[in-house]
């Protein structure tokens, strides 16, 4: 498991010794499609760890409607900023299909963060490429169009047309099913993507 964990900034500079600390507060957990890990407006108790799976970030609009605001993908953190900062989850947190997550209890890890300057600096470069990652899905939902949301998903993840359903797709991207087919149509036509879904990247680029 901490071979596991190691893979994430935040543990980076974890030594055995620290990861002993944690031996008994960390857990393993396996849910089902659709389980709910925790809800919107939720008081952390745990950090949580996606291992496996995909984990759908929603948030309820004046409709009462679940708008989905980002998907988690392994291995990574699961709202680790509501954790840190106490404050209440900010969505709730849904399995899109069969996961796999490790918890760890609240307090003692945030008792080690406190301690070492060096797991400190581990957390700052992790919430740093979120950042990164928050403004680039900020960036494209403002100045992009529909196509341009769909050029740019595909270029920066050129086999999720192969691996992912494109329902699934139009989610993320907050577009249409149909807006989503209508653009890969034009992106066939131009043969900048075949039939198999292979995609000539230097072509794309050139569009975005």
């Amino acid at each position: 498991m901490y071979k596991i964990l190691k893979q994430i900034d935040f543990f980076a500079n974890f030594s055995d010794e620290d990861f002993a600390k944690l031996d008994q507060h960390i857990s393993f957990k396996k849910y089902n499609k659709d389980n709910i890990i925790f809800y919107e407006s939720d008081i952390p108790k745990y950090f949580y760890i996606l291992i496996s799976g995909n984990v759908h970030a929603t948030k309820s609009n004046f409709k009462n409607n679940p708008v989905l605001i980002n998907t988690f993908r392994p291995i990574s953190f699961i709202a680790e900023m509501a954790v840190i900062e106490n404050i209440p989850f900010p969505a709730t947190a849904t399995c899109a299909d069969e996961c796999e997550i490790i918890q760890i209890t609240k307090e003692p890890l945030l008792n080690l963060i406190k301690s070492d300057t060096n797991i400190a600096f581990g957390i700052i470069k992790s919430l740093t490429k979120k950042i990164k990652t928050l403004e680039h899905t900020i960036n494209i939902n403002i100045l992009f169009d529909a196509n341009q949301k769909v050029m740019s998903h595909i270029l920066h993840n050129p086999d999720s047309l192969k691996t992912s359903k494109h329902n699934h797709i139009a989610k993320i991207l907050n577009l249409t099913p149909e807006t989503l087919s209508r653009t890969v149509k034009k992106l066939k036509d131009q043969d900048i993507i075949d039939e198999d879904y292979n995609i000539d990247i230097e072509k794309l680029k050139s569009l975005i």
